[in-house]
């Protein structure tokens, strides 16, 4: 209702204001952080993609607005720097984030 009072255009297909339908579309931060990161993994040295790694693991907490059920700041950092934004090669020497690479091994020995 407020959408209509303020005359905002609203998207043919759905019944959504286009606002609400570009907000819903847009990319999370946590999404284009690791984009980001998987775009630039395989071209940086290994210092670099410390750097990368620790640089997005120290802001991303910060840009996150609801703290509710997260885990501690210190725990949710290193969880980010050591899982979430890095990459490790597959068996098949591709480069993958590590948390994909882990579930394989965890998956291949089971069987």
């Amino acid at each position: 209702m407020t959408a209509l009072r303020n005359r905002n255009q609203f998207n043919t297909d759905t019944p959504l204001p286009s606002s609400e339908l570009r907000e819903l579309n847009s990319a999370t931060w946590y999404v284009h952080a690791r984009a980001y990161v998987a775009m630039k993994w395989p071209d940086v040295s290994a210092k670099h993609r410390a750097g990368i790694a620790d640089a997005l693991a120290t802001v991303t907490p910060a840009l996150v607005n609801d703290s509710r059920g997260a885990p501690a700041p210190n725990v949710l950092r290193r969880a980010l720097y050591s899982w979430a934004f890095r990459l490790a090669k597959d068996s098949t020497g591709v480069w993958q984030f590590r948390t994909a690479v882990e579930e394989l091994l965890r998956v291949s020995r089971r069987r």
